[in-house]
């Protein structure tokens, strides 16, 4: 077992407690049942020395594979978690549903809270699901809260050996546009990155 895919906020003063939130996603081995990784938020002062929140625990603790988005569909990870922080002060998580049986499908899901602890999943049904696309081509979604307070989704496009990016935009971080594919320079691949914003660019 081992913890994959973290993303971190630091905050100048303290969140519900806190300097340092992170979420990822601890892979369970290929003989845990589905999913095969879960989201967990984990805490820290420092930086260096995490711990689960006080009272605290995994987002996807008491809830089955198919308590979110379409239930006839097995899906094997709960993977490439991002965290963000809202302009009301909650923080919202995104992760990403992956099922690699036919049909090969993707599905965005979040969840968000106010204080650390209960997680509140979104979407119109209250299960999570906020889109789904049938190929792998939301892997590594990133989340950029904007300073407008608009949101803009980057994912890697992973689907028939494809490598490269696409964004979506959004007014509230839940409902998305239509992708735009992104114009990469010659020679350049990438696969499972993140975005991050910097000085507003």
């Amino acid at each position: 077992q081992s913890t994959i895919h973290t993303d971190i906020l630091r905050f100048e003063g303290d969140k519900f407690g806190w300097r340092y939130w992170m979420i990822h996603s601890p892979y369970l081995g290929e003989t845990a049942p589905y999913p095969l990784e879960y989201p967990s938020v984990c805490v820290s002062q420092d930086g260096e020395n995490w711990q689960l929140p006080e009272g605290g625990a995994s987002i996807l603790t008491t809830l089955e594979p198919t308590s979110f988005g379409p239930s006839n569909i097995t899906y094997q990870h709960a993977a490439d978690p991002c965290l963000v922080e809202l302009a009301n002060g909650n923080l919202r998580a995104y992760w990403l549903q992956i099922n690699d049986s036919s049909p090969r499908r993707h599905g965005l899901i979040a969840a968000e809270t106010s204080d650390g602890i209960n997680w509140t999943l979104l979407g119109s049904e209250g299960d999570g699901w906020l889109f789904g696309i049938e190929s792998h081509d939301l892997t590594s979604p990133s989340v950029i809260r904007e300073d407008d307070d608009t949101f803009t989704l980057f994912t890697s496009k992973t689907d028939s050996g494809a490598t490269g990016y696409s964004y979506r935009t959004s007014a509230d971080g839940l409902t998305w546009s239509a992708e735009t594919v992104c114009t990469m320079p010659a020679g350049y691949t990438g696969w499972h990155n993140a975005v991050r914003l910097f000085d507003g660019v």
